[in-house]
């Protein structure tokens, strides 16, 4: 008995580590449907096919002529049959001369292509690309641009919590952003720079998780632990759904059973929100809890456009406890535009996004300013929160400008803060101000002389504990 006691634990071990463990699909898109890397000796044959396509490489020393070589290798190469070794080499060697060019479009289309054609690392190949063409990038709007692109590459890799990965692009987005004196992209890199720390924080939880359970297999608490880190870090709901049907919880199973659910009516959307709110109430550790919370307040948030008036101030009350909240997810009041609509979550004007610096904002908000006078918008945050955050500017839409704006900020009709003159010549402007016991915040936009374009908006408002 004593032995097969053992070979089950063991066996149910064996198995919490499998699900568990990153999955080969989450590593790569669809890598087995691309072509393997050429042998060696097949890129020496086709380098030597090649040879006199190559050979006047010497020759082209200004960039013109390397973009222009770039142009011409990369439209042979595509014309190569398709993952033949000649084709890998033309990509190669065309990528080269577009960095050696500078010319950041056609590197980064080039390593697309590559990418989707042979077993190359995507990340891996567009991190190695980049830290190229850092070392050649002066133009302040090129390196804007590979920001964008370093951005990018972090939003992919974040899925999938490679975390050595994303820790060494952030540290090379701020190496690129050193020089530049944009508050937002700055504001931006270090919100990623604290999603990632997040994340390298859930590993060690799931690594302390999974060796509690080699010890103690069945532990409630562990196993919740490791089920959320495939659900909400690798983004693994299925594997995550099975460890968590291992433990025997009513409260749990509903969870489970609506999340798979396809469609929800607004009821059950609450229901769901419930379901996380009460799991999150059974959790000690203070950062688990807070991320069930977030999934929680998620689930809500999605049912309040369709509740009642009343139902929406009792959704508003749970929401309170939210260790943070985006003012893009909370009722706006007393709001005047000098043009247009109100825009938030990052819309801007024309089914366009808020860009400032080349970057986008998720959570910003579009607040056109008049000809004259100003625009404001007000929140309610019944005395919850402790400090506000946001860089106040101007899309990159607004250009010729012949004025300029000054953003402030209110509590409770007391000025917290305000900007400098936001025009021309600055752009943008980070604010981070203390609004402890404030129940009305405002943020007033004051429009100076007579700007064509008022094209103001808030970037990433956020409010914290």
């Amino acid at each position: 008995m004593q032995k097969i006691f053992y070979l089950l634990k063991y066996s149910f071990i064996s198995f919490l580590l499998l699900i568990s463990s990153p999955c080969p699909v989450h590593a790569e898109d669809n890598e087995d449907s691309r072509t393997p890397l050429p042998r060696e000796v097949d890129k020496d044959l086709a380098y030597s096919k090649l040879n006199n396509l190559f050979k006047f490489s010497k020759k082209r020393s200004k960039d013109s002529e390397k973009k222009e070589f770039a142009k011409k290798l990369f439209t042979t190469a595509k014309e190569e049959p398709k993952g033949s070794s000649n084709q890998y080499i033309l990509y190669l060697e065309s990528q080269k001369f577009a960095i050696e060019a500078n010319d950041i479009d056609l590197a980064l289309e080039i390593s697309d292509t590559l990418t989707k054609t042979f077993q190359v690392s995507t990340i891996k190949e567009k991190i190695k690309v980049i830290g190229l063409l850092e070392k050649r990038t002066k133009d302040r709007v090129d390196k804007k641009l590979l920001i964008q692109e370093t951005i990018k590459v972090i939003e992919s890799a974040r899925p999938k919590a490679q975390f050595e990965t994303l820790t060494s692009t952030i540290k090379l987005a701020q190496k690129i952003s050193k020089g530049l004196k944009s508050d937002w992209i700055e504001y931006r890199l270090d919100n990623l720079e604290e999603s990632i720390k997040k994340i390298g924080k859930w590993r060690k939880i799931n690594e302390a998780a999974k060796k509690k359970l080699i010890e103690e297999p069945g532990d409630t608490k562990s196993l919740i632990y490791t089920a959320l880190f495939q659900c909400l870090i690798l983004n693994r709901w299925e594997p995550g759904f099975k460890i968590l049907q291992s433990i025997n919880d009513k409260n749990i199973q509903t969870l489970i059973d609506l999340e798979k659910q396809e469609f929800l009516s607004t009821e059950e959307v609450e229901q769901n929100g419930q379901a996380w709110f009460k799991l999150a109430n059974s959790i000690e550790d203070k950062f688990v809890k807070e991320a069930i919370l977030q999934e929680s307040y998620q689930r809500f948030l999605k049912a309040k456009p369709q509740l009642s008036n009343l139902e929406k101030l009792t959704y508003d009350i749970r929401l309170n406890f939210a260790p943070y909240r985006y003012l893009s997810d909370l009722e706006e009041s007393d709001v005047k535009v000098g043009f247009g609509k109100f825009l938030k979550k990052g819309h801007f004007y024309e089914n366009k996004r808020i860009r400032v610096s080349k970057i986008y904002s998720y959570e910003g908000l579009t607040i056109h300013s008049p000809v004259r006078g100003a625009s404001q918008v007000k929140y309610r945050l019944n005395k919850k929160y402790n400090t506000f955050e946001a860089v106040m500017g101007l899309n990159e839409s607004a250009q010729n400008l012949r004025g300029s704006f000054q953003f402030i900020v209110v509590g409770d009709e007391r000025v917290l803060w305000k900007s400098k003159a936001i025009g021309s010549k600055l752009r943008e402007q980070k604010c981070k101000v203390k609004i402890k016991n404030v129940d009305i915040l405002e943020i007033k936009i004051l429009t100076k002389g007579r700007p064509n374009k008022g094209h103001t908006v808030i970037l990433d408002p956020i409010v914290k504990k």
